[in-house]
């Protein structure tokens, strides 16, 4: 006689559960159930001997002992097998029974209960439930095991093993297994084509834990497929560069909720760390609804695979149908990676991405549930789905003014950072306002409560790297040390600047500045003084960015430079922009006046602000020049100006001697020529060397810078 051993039946299959204690197993007697009707609706074939064998001949003699009471006492032949045994048993079970199948046992408790509440929120029919209470055995180690030796090869062969097994109508089970229907259409069942019959049929793995859970109720089995998302952190305004955007889908979405109007989806898409997921929580807080995120952590931590998240979200449609609420599905470019949409749909892999497209289109065309999906790249995405995307917006980088706010925020009010090192901080670092909150409260706890701007900037410089791909920015502008009235221009440029801070874009054209004069007058950090004074982005374009040796490329790249600073609504820049903008009328080849031309147009419909820079003023386009809101003359120092920025670099460098600077001035006021760019490169040097300068040091030095750039004017080389 084959005696039932644990260690014989308790092992790992590929999807991960045990095989558990017949004493303790809700399934004890429904598998029993299952292996009677394959046995006698002849699918083990004939013959059973080859199949009785390991696991399987655990779970056959289970059935034999189970019904020994029923079936007639014969004496064990001499010589007899276990297996031979075991076979006489099964064959006079079926005898005893004419061939006919059971009906297979209810699970003990609370499976039964579990399973109709299941079916009532997925709206099962009978066939449709006894269908996935055998999917849901069907991950267990003695199931695996009754099922390999049976072959699973043609189309209908899934339907014909599992009709036999639950002893229900083929015609029924095929229905019951289609996609459209309810099993499969809510995601709760997945079909493949190709492997054994577990491979071709499963229910999702998140039910066999589940089912048999005691006091189950429909929130926590919500919950463990579309968990609520956190609520949100921020406001709207905190977007102010995507109001607008905002308003229209809040409108967008509130209808959809309303009418429930099926077939609605917003696209929020943009790189890493810009606050996609943020901005959905403020979404669903502005219109008062839930926000379910399609997928939910294991206890592992692990996150759903992109199938998972596909049930949820399926599951999501099915059950949320006229509720008030959102789905929100992440890292959808996943599902572009390897067609996880096929399991769905029962398709051979040659024409899986035919048959995912289809899929796929249907989804956003039909589903009951306004959803917002998030990705952090469209590159490769089809373009047949972006079509069927209701509303898409593109999530950019937060400003600097925004960033600026959130650390004020995160900070708090006893911040013991300056507002100078908070400018600087989010100038420097394009980090969102949740990465930032993560470094205030681990500088907060580096420094036993207090936060300083060493420790943020030590813990932001590796996090910018690994979040973003590249190293923080080094502060290219300070406003605590900017001094607009050492700019010699007869143009008040305080004035503009004034004037421009709370501009906005209009209709029609931005604004348009051509700076001009000797290198070094300040024409860049003025125009960066103004992007600061505007809170708005800086985006700096130098030659090396647009000029290529390739036919049409610098064309393209001087569109893609508005195209850029347009969506991040940034301060364009163009360095020495007499590049771009020579006299068509010296043109000796066409690509010298094609992108003159494609400056000039673009320029005329840029609606922000766009500087130029240039030493070249006299070898600018004549048409280009009448095309500029504001041209700007930058000259050298004036006398009281050298004297004013003299007295401050040193009082910067910690200078000697800071009482003796008029008799050093006296001689400063001989000194032509002189340019802020000059003090900046004195300082540069002095600080590199670590020294502290006297007043007469720092003169020697300015004379010195002089007579290099004298020396080295109108060369060309090195």
């Amino acid at each position: 006689m084959l005696h039932l051993t644990r260690n014989g039946l308790v092992r790992r299959h590929k999807l991960g559960t045990p095989f558990v204690d017949p004493l303790s197993d809700p399934f004890s007697e429904t598998v029993l159930d299952y292996a009677y009707n394959l046995v006698a609706g002849g699918l083990l074939g004939e013959d059973c001997r080859l199949h009785l064998a390991g696991s399987r001949a655990g779970l056959f003699e289970r059935l034999v002992e189970a019904n020994r009471g029923c079936l007639p006492k014969r004496r064990r032949s001499a010589g007899e097998r276990e297996s031979e045994r075991l076979e006489a048993g099964l064959k006079a079970l079926v005898r005893q029974r004419k061939g006919k199948p059971r009906s297979p046992a209810e699970p003990r408790p609370p499976v039964p209960r579990n399973l109709d509440m299941t079916s009532e929120m997925l709206g099962l029919s009978d066939v449709e439930r006894a269908v996935l209470q055998f999917l849901i055995t069907l991950d267990r180690a003695d199931m695996q095991a009754l099922f390999d030796p049976i072959p699973c090869e043609g189309a209908n062969d899934p339907a014909i093993i599992i009709a036999t097994a639950i002893a229900q109508p083929l015609h029924k089970v095929e229905a019951a297994l289609r996609p459209k229907e309810r099993l499969v259409g809510s995601g709760i069942v997945q079909l493949t084509s190709h492997g054994d019959l577990d491979d071709r049929v499963t229910a999702d793995k998140r039910l066999p834990m589940m089912i048999p859970v005691r006091e189950l109720e429909k929130a926590s089995f919500i919950d463990e497929f579309l968990p609520t998302a956190p609520g949100a952190t921020l406001t709207p305004a905190d977007f102010p560069h995507l109001a607008d955007e905002m308003e229209i889908a809040c409108r967008l979405l509130g209808a959809a909720l309303q009418e429930r109007k099926p077939g609605v989806n917003l696209l929020l898409y943009g790189p890493t760390g810009t606050g996609k997921s943020e901005l959905a929580r403020v979404l669903a807080k502005e219109l008062g609804t839930l926000l379910l995120v399609a997928g939910k952590e294991d206890d592992e931590g692990k996150s759903p695979s992109p199938n998972e998240r596909l049930t949820s979200l399926m599951l999501g449609n099915r059950l949320l149908g006229g509720n008030r609420s959102l789905l929100l599905f992440d890292e959808m470019e996943d599902l572009f990676r390897s067609n996880p949409l096929s399991v769905f749909l029962g398709d051979q892999q040659q024409d899986e991405r035919l048959m995912s497209k289809q899929w796929f289109n249907a989804l956003l065309e039909t589903n009951a549930v306004p959803t917002i999906w998030i990705s952090n790249r469209i590159r490769g995405v089809d373009s047949a789905f972006l079509r069927r995307f209701t509303y898409i917006i593109e999530v950019g980088d937060f400003t600097a003014g925004q960033r600026r706010r959130a650390w004020h925020k995160h900070l708090g009010s006893e911040c013991t950072v300056s507002d100078v090192d908070i400018s600087a901080l989010a100038q420097r670092f394009r980090l969102s306002p949740a990465h930032i909150g993560s470094a205030v409260t681990a500088a907060r706890l580096a420094g036993g409560g207090t936060v300083e701007r060493k420790t943020l900037e030590a813990i932001l410089k590796p996090a910018e790297k690994a979040l973003t791909g590249n190293k923080a920015m080094p502060p290219l502008f300070q406003a605590g040390k900017y001094m607009p009235e050492v700019v010699n221009t007869p143009v008040d440029v305080e004035d503009i600047a004034r004037r421009l801070e709370k501009w906005q874009p209009g209709d029609g054209p931005g604004v348009s500045l051509c700076l001009y004069g000797p290198s070094g007058t300040g024409k860049s950090e003025y125009v960066r003084y103004l992007a600061h004074r505007m809170d708005r982005p800086l985006l700096v374009k130098r030659v090396s960015d647009i000029e290529s040796c390739w036919v049409g490329i610098t064309e393209q790249n001087i569109a893609n430079a508005f195209e850029e600073a347009r969506k991040d609504g940034a301060v364009l820049l163009f360095d020495e922009a007499d590049s771009f903008l020579l006299d068509r009328r010296s043109a000796t080849r066409s690509w010298e006046m094609t992108k003159v031309n494609e400056f000039l147009q673009q320029m005329e419909v840029f609606p922000g602000v766009v500087a130029c820079t240039t030493n070249l003023m006299d070898t600018l386009d004549q048409a280009s020049l009448r095309r500029f809101t504001f041209k700007i003359p930058f000259q050298f120092l004036r006398p009281e100006q050298a004297e004013r920025l003299f007295s401050r670099t040193l009082e910067d460098l910690g200078g000697q001697g800071v009482d003796q600077v008029g008799g050093a001035t006296a001689q400063l006021t001989r000194i032509p020529n002189l340019t802020p760019g000059d003090f900046a490169a004195v300082t540069r040097r002095l600080k590199s060397l670590r020294e502290v300068p006297s007043a007469d040091q720092l003169l020697r030095e300015l004379q010195t810078e002089l007579r290099v750039k004298e020396a080295t004017a109108g060369k060309i080389g090195f």
